[in-house]
Protein backbone atom coordinates (compact mmCIF):
# COMPACT_ATOMS: atom_id res chain seq x y z
CA UNK A 1 0.00 0.00 0.00
CA UNK A 2 1.36 3.23 -1.10
CA UNK A 3 2.01 5.75 1.92
CA UNK A 4 -0.56 8.83 0.50
CA UNK A 5 -3.50 5.58 0.49
CA UNK A 6 -2.32 4.38 4.03
CA UNK A 7 -2.55 7.96 5.34
CA UNK A 8 -6.04 8.77 3.22
CA UNK A 9 -7.22 5.71 4.94
CA UNK A 10 -6.10 6.24 8.86
CA UNK A 11 -8.00 9.89 8.37
CA UNK A 12 -11.09 8.16 6.86
CA UNK A 13 -11.62 5.81 9.41
CA UNK A 14 -11.13 8.56 12.33
CA UNK A 15 -13.66 10.53 10.12
CA UNK A 16 -16.00 7.33 10.65
CA UNK A 17 -15.57 6.57 13.90
CA UNK A 18 -15.68 10.10 15.22
CA UNK A 19 -18.20 11.89 13.28
CA UNK A 20 -20.46 9.26 11.65
CA UNK A 21 -19.82 6.94 15.00
CA UNK A 22 -19.33 4.14 12.92
CA UNK A 23 -18.58 0.68 14.89
CA UNK A 24 -14.86 -0.78 13.95
CA UNK A 25 -16.21 -3.45 12.33
CA UNK A 26 -18.65 -1.79 9.86
CA UNK A 27 -14.94 0.58 9.15
CA UNK A 28 -13.34 -2.18 8.48
CA UNK A 29 -16.17 -3.50 5.94
CA UNK A 30 -16.31 -0.12 4.59
CA UNK A 31 -12.30 -0.01 4.26
CA UNK A 32 -11.71 -3.47 3.35
CA UNK A 33 -9.16 -3.47 6.22
CA UNK A 34 -8.39 -5.60 9.93
CA UNK A 35 -10.49 -4.65 12.76
CA UNK A 36 -6.72 -4.32 14.53
CA UNK A 37 -6.14 -2.23 12.05
CA UNK A 38 -8.89 -0.02 12.17
CA UNK A 39 -8.69 0.10 16.13
CA UNK A 40 -4.83 1.09 16.10
CA UNK A 41 -5.74 4.41 13.58
CA UNK A 42 -8.44 5.69 15.19
CA UNK A 43 -6.23 5.25 18.37
CA UNK A 44 -3.45 8.06 16.45
CA UNK A 45 -3.05 11.35 17.73
CA UNK A 46 -2.59 13.93 15.02
CA UNK A 47 0.79 13.66 14.07
CA UNK A 48 1.19 9.85 14.20
CA UNK A 49 -1.31 9.63 11.47
CA UNK A 50 1.05 11.06 8.60
CA UNK A 51 4.34 8.43 10.02
CA UNK A 52 5.01 5.63 8.28
CA UNK A 53 6.97 2.77 10.35
CA UNK A 54 6.66 -0.20 7.68
CA UNK A 55 10.26 -0.93 6.34
CA UNK A 56 11.78 -0.63 10.01
CA UNK A 57 14.43 -2.73 9.84
CA UNK A 58 13.84 -5.84 12.32
CA UNK A 59 15.56 -5.41 15.57
CA UNK A 60 16.13 -2.21 15.65
CA UNK A 61 14.53 0.39 18.40
CA UNK A 62 12.00 2.63 17.92
CA UNK A 63 11.57 4.50 21.05
CA UNK A 64 15.14 4.06 22.34
CA UNK A 65 18.43 4.50 21.48
CA UNK A 66 21.27 2.21 20.79
CA UNK A 67 22.40 -0.10 23.95
CA UNK A 68 19.59 0.50 26.30
CA UNK A 69 18.60 -3.19 25.65
CA UNK A 70 22.17 -4.38 26.59
CA UNK A 71 21.37 -2.09 29.52
CA UNK A 72 18.44 -3.65 30.87
CA UNK A 73 20.33 -7.00 30.24
CA UNK A 74 23.39 -6.40 31.82
CA UNK A 75 21.35 -5.24 34.91
CA UNK A 76 19.61 -8.08 35.13
CA UNK A 77 22.91 -10.35 35.17
CA UNK A 78 24.18 -8.33 37.52
CA UNK A 79 20.96 -8.80 39.76
CA UNK A 80 21.34 -12.66 39.90
CA UNK A 81 24.93 -12.41 40.69
CA UNK A 82 24.46 -10.99 43.52
CA UNK A 83 21.60 -13.64 44.03
CA UNK A 84 19.30 -11.20 44.68
CA UNK A 85 15.67 -12.64 45.33
CA UNK A 86 14.10 -9.90 43.33
CA UNK A 87 15.29 -9.25 39.92
CA UNK A 88 12.08 -8.96 37.71
CA UNK A 89 11.25 -5.60 35.55
CA UNK A 90 10.29 -3.16 38.30
CA UNK A 91 13.50 -4.00 40.21
CA UNK A 92 15.68 -3.64 36.82
CA UNK A 93 13.69 -0.16 36.01
CA UNK A 94 14.45 1.45 39.60
CA UNK A 95 18.27 0.18 39.03
CA UNK A 96 18.18 1.74 35.44
CA UNK A 97 17.16 5.19 36.67
CA UNK A 98 20.06 4.93 39.31
CA UNK A 99 22.44 3.66 36.92
CA UNK A 100 22.00 5.88 34.17
CA UNK A 101 19.88 9.01 35.35
CA UNK A 102 20.40 10.70 31.97
CA UNK A 103 19.33 7.69 30.45
CA UNK A 104 15.35 7.24 28.39
CA UNK A 105 12.42 6.53 30.70
CA UNK A 106 12.15 2.72 29.80
CA UNK A 107 8.55 0.99 30.13
CA UNK A 108 7.75 -2.34 31.73
CA UNK A 109 6.19 -3.52 28.33
CA UNK A 110 10.04 -3.07 26.97
CA UNK A 111 12.16 -4.55 30.03
CA UNK A 112 9.47 -7.48 29.57
CA UNK A 113 9.72 -7.71 26.40
CA UNK A 114 13.89 -7.37 26.49
CA UNK A 115 14.11 -9.97 29.54
CA UNK A 116 11.87 -12.93 27.54
CA UNK A 117 14.00 -12.17 24.17
CA UNK A 118 17.60 -12.74 26.31
CA UNK A 119 16.03 -16.02 28.01
CA UNK A 120 14.62 -17.62 24.93
CA UNK A 121 18.29 -16.61 23.40
CA UNK A 122 19.91 -17.79 25.72
CA UNK A 123 17.68 -21.46 25.86
CA UNK A 124 18.90 -21.53 22.13
CA UNK A 125 22.68 -21.48 22.52
CA UNK A 126 22.04 -23.94 25.82
CA UNK A 127 19.72 -26.52 23.25
CA UNK A 128 23.03 -26.15 20.61
CA UNK A 129 25.68 -27.18 23.27
CA UNK A 130 23.43 -30.56 24.03
CA UNK A 131 24.03 -33.32 21.40
CA UNK A 132 21.59 -34.90 19.64
CA UNK A 133 19.58 -37.18 22.54
CA UNK A 134 21.77 -35.88 25.17
CA UNK A 135 19.72 -35.31 28.52
CA UNK A 136 21.26 -31.91 30.14
CA UNK A 137 23.59 -33.63 33.06
CA UNK A 138 21.13 -32.24 35.90
CA UNK A 139 18.57 -34.86 34.81
CA UNK A 140 20.30 -37.53 34.76
CA UNK A 141 19.75 -39.59 38.02
CA UNK A 142 18.46 -43.33 37.37
CA UNK A 143 15.18 -43.49 36.97
CA UNK A 144 15.21 -46.89 35.48
CA UNK A 145 15.49 -47.95 39.54
CA UNK A 146 12.58 -45.95 40.67
CA UNK A 147 10.60 -46.91 38.07
CA UNK A 148 11.09 -50.48 39.59
CA UNK A 149 10.29 -49.55 42.85
CA UNK A 150 6.64 -50.25 43.11
CA UNK A 151 3.35 -50.81 40.75
CA UNK A 152 1.43 -48.23 42.58
CA UNK A 153 2.71 -45.04 43.12
CA UNK A 154 1.77 -42.51 44.26
CA UNK A 155 2.71 -37.89 45.05
CA UNK A 156 1.43 -36.05 47.67
CA UNK A 157 2.10 -32.03 48.48
CA UNK A 158 1.05 -28.87 50.35
CA UNK A 159 -1.27 -26.26 48.73
CA UNK A 160 -1.47 -23.43 50.73
CA UNK A 161 -2.49 -21.14 52.24
CA UNK A 162 -4.96 -19.73 50.58
CA UNK A 163 -7.16 -16.65 51.71
CA UNK A 164 -10.76 -15.98 51.10
CA UNK A 165 -11.69 -12.31 49.96
CA UNK A 166 -12.16 -10.32 52.78
CA UNK A 167 -11.06 -13.37 55.49
CA UNK A 168 -7.49 -13.60 57.86
CA UNK A 169 -8.44 -17.10 57.59
CA UNK A 170 -5.58 -19.70 56.37
CA UNK A 171 -6.75 -22.39 54.30
CA UNK A 172 -4.85 -24.97 53.09
CA UNK A 173 -5.26 -28.14 50.95
CA UNK A 174 -3.61 -31.52 50.94
CA UNK A 175 -3.30 -32.59 47.36
CA UNK A 176 -2.46 -36.50 46.28
CA UNK A 177 -1.99 -37.73 42.19
CA UNK A 178 -1.26 -41.42 41.39
CA UNK A 179 1.73 -41.30 38.42
CA UNK A 180 0.56 -45.79 38.07
CA UNK A 181 -1.30 -47.65 37.25
CA UNK A 182 -3.98 -45.07 37.94
CA UNK A 183 -3.48 -41.34 37.04
CA UNK A 184 -6.50 -40.29 39.93
CA UNK A 185 -6.06 -36.65 41.80
CA UNK A 186 -6.99 -35.67 44.58
CA UNK A 187 -7.45 -32.86 47.16
CA UNK A 188 -9.16 -32.17 50.56
CA UNK A 189 -9.24 -29.38 52.97
CA UNK A 190 -6.95 -29.72 56.03
CA UNK A 191 -6.83 -27.87 59.30
CA UNK A 192 -2.84 -27.31 58.69
CA UNK A 193 -0.05 -28.66 56.95
CA UNK A 194 0.69 -31.09 59.78
CA UNK A 195 1.76 -34.88 60.37
CA UNK A 196 -1.60 -35.70 61.64
CA UNK A 197 -3.70 -34.03 59.03
CA UNK A 198 -1.49 -35.99 56.30
CA UNK A 199 -2.34 -39.30 57.91
CA UNK A 200 -6.15 -38.71 58.87
CA UNK A 201 -6.62 -37.58 54.92
CA UNK A 202 -4.76 -40.68 53.76
CA UNK A 203 -6.30 -43.18 55.76
CA UNK A 204 -9.92 -42.15 54.91
CA UNK A 205 -7.98 -42.26 50.77
CA UNK A 206 -6.56 -45.90 51.28
CA UNK A 207 -9.72 -47.36 52.45
CA UNK A 208 -11.20 -46.52 48.84
CA UNK A 209 -8.41 -46.00 46.78
CA UNK A 210 -5.29 -48.38 46.24
CA UNK A 211 -2.58 -48.16 48.84
CA UNK A 212 0.30 -46.84 47.17
CA UNK A 213 4.16 -49.76 47.25
CA UNK A 214 5.71 -46.04 46.71
CA UNK A 215 5.16 -42.65 47.45
CA UNK A 216 7.05 -39.60 46.69
CA UNK A 217 7.25 -36.58 48.51
CA UNK A 218 9.06 -33.26 49.27
CA UNK A 219 11.02 -32.48 52.36
CA UNK A 220 8.35 -31.00 54.43
CA UNK A 221 8.66 -31.33 58.09
CA UNK A 222 5.34 -32.54 58.09
CA UNK A 223 6.25 -35.17 55.73
CA UNK A 224 9.21 -36.69 58.32
CA UNK A 225 12.14 -34.78 56.81
CA UNK A 226 14.73 -34.26 59.54
CA UNK A 227 14.22 -31.83 62.57
CA UNK A 228 15.70 -34.10 65.67
CA UNK A 229 19.18 -34.82 64.38
CA UNK A 230 21.36 -36.71 62.24
CA UNK A 231 19.92 -40.01 61.37
CA UNK A 232 16.85 -39.37 62.24
CA UNK A 233 13.62 -40.81 61.05
CA UNK A 234 10.73 -38.76 61.21
CA UNK A 235 6.74 -40.12 62.55
CA UNK A 236 5.63 -40.02 58.71
CA UNK A 237 8.49 -42.09 57.65
CA UNK A 238 7.81 -44.47 60.27
CA UNK A 239 3.99 -44.28 59.35
CA UNK A 240 4.35 -45.15 55.74
CA UNK A 241 7.02 -47.57 56.61
CA UNK A 242 5.41 -49.62 59.03
CA UNK A 243 2.37 -49.85 55.89
CA UNK A 244 5.25 -51.21 53.75
CA UNK A 245 5.26 -47.91 52.06
CA UNK A 246 8.67 -46.93 50.78
CA UNK A 247 8.99 -43.10 51.23
CA UNK A 248 11.09 -41.45 48.31
CA UNK A 249 12.05 -37.67 49.16
CA UNK A 250 12.65 -35.53 46.56
CA UNK A 251 15.71 -32.60 45.80
CA UNK A 252 15.04 -29.78 47.52
CA UNK A 253 14.12 -26.55 45.26
CA UNK A 254 13.10 -29.51 42.54
CA UNK A 255 9.34 -29.47 42.03
CA UNK A 256 9.93 -31.24 38.40
CA UNK A 257 10.83 -34.01 40.48
CA UNK A 258 6.80 -34.35 42.39
CA UNK A 259 6.01 -33.43 38.63
CA UNK A 260 3.02 -35.34 38.84
CA UNK A 261 1.32 -33.89 41.70
CA UNK A 262 2.31 -30.38 40.85
CA UNK A 263 0.54 -30.43 37.80
CA UNK A 264 -2.70 -31.52 39.66
CA UNK A 265 -2.05 -28.24 41.97
CA UNK A 266 -1.99 -26.35 38.72
CA UNK A 267 -5.08 -27.81 37.67
CA UNK A 268 -6.48 -27.56 40.92
CA UNK A 269 -5.55 -23.63 41.01
CA UNK A 270 -6.53 -22.89 37.47
CA UNK A 271 -9.90 -24.30 37.32
CA UNK A 272 -11.14 -24.24 40.70
CA UNK A 273 -9.38 -21.48 43.10
CA UNK A 274 -8.88 -19.14 40.77
CA UNK A 275 -12.13 -19.43 38.81
CA UNK A 276 -14.87 -19.84 41.88
CA UNK A 277 -15.15 -16.91 44.08
CA UNK A 278 -15.89 -18.12 47.74
CA UNK A 279 -17.70 -16.60 50.28
CA UNK A 280 -16.77 -18.95 53.34
CA UNK A 281 -15.01 -22.10 54.65
CA UNK A 282 -18.70 -23.92 53.60
CA UNK A 283 -18.81 -23.51 50.01
CA UNK A 284 -15.20 -24.48 49.56
CA UNK A 285 -16.12 -27.72 50.86
CA UNK A 286 -18.95 -28.19 48.72
CA UNK A 287 -17.36 -27.11 45.71
CA UNK A 288 -13.99 -29.10 46.24
CA UNK A 289 -16.41 -32.56 46.75
CA UNK A 290 -17.80 -31.80 43.14
CA UNK A 291 -13.92 -31.02 41.94
CA UNK A 292 -12.85 -34.53 43.02
CA UNK A 293 -15.96 -36.26 41.70
CA UNK A 294 -15.59 -34.55 38.70
CA UNK A 295 -11.69 -35.02 38.16
CA UNK A 296 -12.19 -38.89 39.29
CA UNK A 297 -14.98 -38.89 36.02
CA UNK A 298 -12.87 -37.38 33.69
CA UNK A 299 -9.36 -39.70 35.00
CA UNK A 300 -11.87 -42.87 34.07
CA UNK A 301 -13.36 -41.35 30.95
CA UNK A 302 -9.74 -40.37 29.19
CA UNK A 303 -7.43 -42.71 30.23
CA UNK A 304 -9.73 -45.71 30.20
CA UNK A 305 -7.96 -46.49 33.70
CA UNK A 306 -7.84 -50.38 35.53
CA UNK A 307 -10.13 -51.44 38.77
CA UNK A 308 -8.72 -50.05 41.08
CA UNK A 309 -10.52 -52.74 43.61
CA UNK A 310 -7.49 -55.32 42.31
CA UNK A 311 -5.40 -53.33 44.53
CA UNK A 312 -4.86 -53.47 48.01
CA UNK A 313 -6.44 -50.67 50.43
CA UNK A 314 -6.54 -50.57 54.33
CA UNK A 315 -8.91 -52.47 56.70
CA UNK A 316 -12.03 -49.69 56.85
CA UNK A 317 -11.77 -50.32 60.63
CA UNK A 318 -8.43 -48.52 60.43
CA UNK A 319 -8.79 -45.65 63.04
CA UNK A 320 -6.46 -42.08 63.00
CA UNK A 321 -5.86 -43.27 66.52
CA UNK A 322 -3.83 -46.40 65.05
CA UNK A 323 -2.08 -44.48 62.43
CA UNK A 324 -0.62 -42.37 64.80
CA UNK A 325 0.62 -44.57 66.80
CA UNK A 326 2.34 -45.88 63.81
CA UNK A 327 4.69 -42.87 63.97
CA UNK A 328 6.11 -44.17 67.48
CA UNK A 329 8.33 -46.28 66.25
CA UNK A 330 9.32 -48.92 63.77
CA UNK A 331 7.70 -52.58 63.93
CA UNK A 332 9.16 -55.62 63.10
CA UNK A 333 7.54 -56.04 59.83
CA UNK A 334 7.72 -52.72 58.46
CA UNK A 335 9.83 -51.95 54.87
CA UNK A 336 13.17 -51.10 55.65
CA UNK A 337 14.49 -48.42 52.76
CA UNK A 338 14.05 -45.25 52.58
CA UNK A 339 15.24 -43.32 49.11
CA UNK A 340 16.44 -39.53 48.74
CA UNK A 341 16.99 -37.69 45.44
CA UNK A 342 19.55 -35.26 46.16
CA UNK A 343 21.86 -32.70 43.73
CA UNK A 344 25.25 -33.32 44.51
CA UNK A 345 26.86 -30.03 45.38
CA UNK A 346 29.92 -28.01 45.96
CA UNK A 347 32.30 -27.74 49.00
CA UNK A 348 35.40 -26.62 49.48
CA UNK A 349 38.48 -26.62 51.88
CA UNK A 350 40.06 -23.84 52.14
CA UNK A 351 42.62 -25.00 54.03
CA UNK A 352 44.11 -26.84 51.16
CA UNK A 353 43.57 -23.81 48.71
CA UNK A 354 42.08 -23.90 45.11
CA UNK A 355 40.81 -26.71 43.26
CA UNK A 356 40.32 -28.73 46.44
CA UNK A 357 36.56 -29.11 46.03
CA UNK A 358 34.54 -32.02 46.41
CA UNK A 359 31.10 -32.59 45.65
CA UNK A 360 28.70 -33.66 49.17
CA UNK A 361 24.94 -34.50 49.35
CA UNK A 362 22.96 -34.43 52.84
CA UNK A 363 21.07 -37.07 53.64
CA UNK A 364 19.04 -37.51 56.81
CA UNK A 365 21.32 -34.62 58.49
CA UNK A 366 24.59 -36.21 57.55
CA UNK A 367 26.97 -34.54 54.99
CA UNK A 368 28.09 -37.31 52.50
CA UNK A 369 30.68 -36.95 50.55
CA UNK A 370 30.96 -37.72 46.73
CA UNK A 371 33.71 -37.20 43.57
CA UNK A 372 33.53 -34.02 42.45
CA UNK A 373 33.09 -35.36 38.90
CA UNK A 374 29.13 -35.65 40.03
CA UNK A 375 28.87 -32.12 40.68
CA UNK A 376 25.70 -30.50 39.76
CA UNK A 377 24.06 -34.16 39.37
CA UNK A 378 21.48 -35.89 40.41
CA UNK A 379 21.94 -38.98 42.46
CA UNK A 380 19.20 -41.29 44.15
CA UNK A 381 20.28 -42.55 47.56
CA UNK A 382 19.13 -45.78 49.37
CA UNK A 383 18.99 -45.61 53.00
CA UNK A 384 18.51 -49.36 54.47
CA UNK A 385 17.26 -48.98 57.80
CA UNK A 386 17.69 -52.89 59.11
CA UNK A 387 21.20 -53.21 57.27
CA UNK A 388 22.68 -49.77 58.09
CA UNK A 389 23.81 -49.39 55.00
CA UNK A 390 23.96 -46.15 52.78
CA UNK A 391 24.19 -46.88 48.83
CA UNK A 392 23.92 -44.09 46.25
CA UNK A 393 23.35 -44.28 42.59
CA UNK A 394 23.94 -42.68 39.52
CA UNK A 395 23.52 -42.90 35.82
CA UNK A 396 25.72 -43.32 33.41
CA UNK A 397 26.43 -42.61 29.97
CA UNK A 398 24.21 -45.36 28.59
CA UNK A 399 21.23 -44.77 30.51
CA UNK A 400 21.47 -47.06 33.54
CA UNK A 401 21.67 -46.56 37.56
CA UNK A 402 25.45 -47.88 39.00
CA UNK A 403 26.44 -47.56 42.31
CA UNK A 404 28.83 -45.26 43.19
CA UNK A 405 29.15 -45.43 46.83
CA UNK A 406 28.15 -48.28 49.44
CA UNK A 407 29.05 -47.46 53.46
CA UNK A 408 27.45 -48.31 56.61
CA UNK A 409 24.77 -46.09 57.89
CA UNK A 410 23.83 -45.02 61.22
CA UNK A 411 20.06 -44.77 61.78
CA UNK A 412 18.35 -43.92 64.59
CA UNK A 413 15.20 -45.93 65.18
Amino acid sequence: MERNLLIAKRKFARKLYFKKRYTITKISEVLCSKRDSVRTWIQLSDNEISKDGRGWKKGKLRRYKEGTRERVVKIRKQLKKEQAFFFGSKVIRKNYQKEYPDGEQITEYFTNKTIKEEKDKTRKIDAKKLKKGEKARYMNYPQDRLDKLGKVVEQIDFIGPKYVKGSKDRINFLSRKYIRPIKLGLINQIKGQTTEETIRILIEDWKKHPKPEVIRIDNDSAFGSVKKGEGYIGGFTKFLLNLNITPVYTAPRSPWNNGAVEGHNNVFTKKFWNEICFENKDDIKIELKRFNLEYEAYSKLIRQEPEENKHKHIEQSFTIKKGLELTKKILPNASDEIYYLRVVRRTEDSSKGSGSEEGFVNIMGKVILIGKSYINSYILAKVNIKGQKLTIYSQNENGNSEVISAHKFAVNL
